[in-house]
């Protein structure tokens, strides 16, 4: 560990515990099922895992180890939760705080409430939920372990609550989350863009995803994270390189982090909306069908409206059976409202407004780009409105030409030769054998005593560290350079963005609308409602 070959990993960890039951002693096959938790984790199918974690449970329980009889109970509330199987859930987290209250302070009683929260907001009791919050608070807010876990936990309450104004003004909390924690750098903006999808706020997410890393694009960690961004800004390439990840992953139920306790949906309602933007319409269909079923066998009606909404929303956005989306648009409207989720009803009149509103709108003229010397003029409902040319100017007019097409941002700069792959791993094969050969040397001068040697060898040392930190992501992964359709994206994007804000600057009205009409990404579009 860390790996990047996670089958031959999972592989690994199940032969050894087959091994450990044939030949180990109790204890050393205790370590051995410990260990194998550890590597099963993440990628393996929680199915495969929950047996794994039992039989932990049920040897450490025999042995009379408490602590890794707690850390099996950890594992367990994660495998329960992504299977959503809340009654086995529930149930050990009875048996967790039942074991706490034998331990004291150092068996974290603290997480014991959260995840009688995360039962409370799987039925929409919001209320209920933050008691428990509260509780959590009371037991423990010191260590540092127990404060990250509320953090999280508070995020996740406010987005399944539907509590816009509050998860922004907590957006900055979040991100001190991440960085607080290794590798956070790479982890913080993906969550904060994934927040400002929730709350509509597309112009915000549109600016944190122009800004990622190729790292961060594709490290699965964010996967969840950026298909709601993606979904909120209508990127597809964004949506495929992200979706990959979670197919792998279906139908399990998406954990927010680790031990904060807080399960959000199954993971076919994201991989749904991958596959509606990239035109994958059977698939989207099963997907979405078969994420309602899960979140409605459980109860949980806040979210079931949720995914009406962004279903129907989406389905609007490709053109995609208006009729059809506007009964969704209104299902999810009356879910939402007798949930008493004000927030969500407000976000989902302001991207649909109701029939009469919308019937009003319909009658403002086309919106059109002439270009008239070096400015283009383009009217509104404060008279023609002119702009001096620019690249971002040049970009939108050849989308507003062309209503309801996908462009390539390589055919909006006019580089449509150009070659889309990549530039390849910023360090190959045999430079990482060279960087670790030469560490191996470097800790033998560390640890041979000379103090003049050691201390040359300790700035090597982190100079080398320095380095494979920028040629490698999460789980040890070589970073890639960026491509051609990598840059023509970033640039399009911020200027195009550069022109709508001069447009919202002299009409406010106006740059909001082509801000609801215009998609940017690997692929660009103009799609007036």
């Amino acid at each position: 560990q860390p790996s990047t070959d996670r089958a031959r990993d999972i592989q690994l960890g199940l032969d050894a515990v087959e091994l450990g039951r044939r030949v180990a002693s109790g204890r050393d096959l205790l370590l051995i099922l410990q260990a194998a938790c550890g590597t099963l984790y993440g990628s393996a199918d929680p199915r495969m895992r929950v047996g794994v974690a039992r039989e932990l449970e049920r040897l450490a329980e025999e042995l009379g180890d408490t602590s890794r009889l707690l850390q099996a109970r950890v594992r367990l509330a994660m495998d329960h939760a992504e299977l959503a199987d809340f009654t086995s859930y529930a149930q050990n987290a009875s048996a967790y705080e039942r074991l706490a209250s034998r331990i004291g302070p150092s068996a974290a009683p603290w997480r014991v409430p959260l995840m009688r929260s995360m039962l409370a907001l799987i039925g929409d009791r919001f209320d209920e939920s933050l008691r428990f919050q509260d509780e959590s608070r009371r037991l423990d807010v010191e260590r540092p372990a127990a404060r990250r876990a509320q953090g999280f936990h508070r995020i996740g309450f406010l987005r399944a609550a539907e509590r816009h104004a509050e998860l922004r003004a907590a957006l900055p909390e979040l991100r001190g989350l991440w960085l607080a924690m290794p590798f956070g750098r790479f982890i913080a903006e993906p969550y904060v863009a994934a927040c400002l999808a929730r709350i509509g706020a597309d112009d915000e997410v549109r600016s944190i995803v122009a800004q990622l890393a190729p790292a961060q694009v594709d490290e699965e960690i964010n996967a969840s994270a950026l298909l709601e961004a993606a979904w909120a800004i209508g990127d597809g390439a964004l949506a495929a390189r992200a979706g990959r990840w979670l197919a792998a992953q279906s139908p399990r139920w998406q954990i927010y982090w680790l031990d904060c306790e807080i399960v959000e949906a199954p993971s076919t309602r994201l991989l749904a909306y991958a596959s509606a933007m990239n035109g994958e319409w059977d698939d989207a269909e099963r997907y979405y069908a078969s994420a309602l079923r899960s979140i409605e066998a459980i109860g949980r009606r806040s979210m079931a409206a949720r995914t009406r909404f962004e279903w129907a929303d989406l389905l609007v956005r490709l053109g995609r059976d208006p009729v059809r989306a506007r009964a969704i648009l209104d299902e999810a409207r009356a879910i939402a409202d007798a949930t008493k989720l004000p927030e969500l009803v407000a976000l989902i009149d302001r991207r649909h407004p109701p029939r009469a509103a919308a019937a009003a709108a319909a009658i403002a003229p086309a919106f059109a780009m002439t270009l008239e010397g070096e400015y283009y003029a383009i009217p509104s409902a404060r008279g023609v409105l002119r702009f001096k040319t620019s690249r971002g100017m040049q970009y939108l007019a050849q989308l507003v030409a062309r209503p309801g097409e996908d462009v390539h941002v390589l055919e909006l700069v006019g580089s449509t030769d150009a070659d889309r792959g990549d530039a390849g791993e910023l360090l190959d094969a045999a430079a990482f054998k060279q960087y670790r050969a030469r560490v191996e040397e470097l800790r033998a001068i560390v640890d041979g005593g000379d103090a003049d040697r050691a201390e040359r060898a300790r700035e090597e040392l982190d100079a080398i560290a320095g380095e494979l930190g920028r040629a490698t992501g999460l789980g040890g992964r070589a970073r890639r350079g960026e491509s051609a359709v990598d840059r023509a994206r970033s640039a399009v994007t911020r200027r195009i963005k550069d022109a709508l804000d001069r447009i919202a600057e002299a009409d406010a009205e106006l740059g909001a609308s082509l801000r609801r009409a215009v998609r940017t990404g690997n692929h660009c579009s103009y799609r007036p409602s």
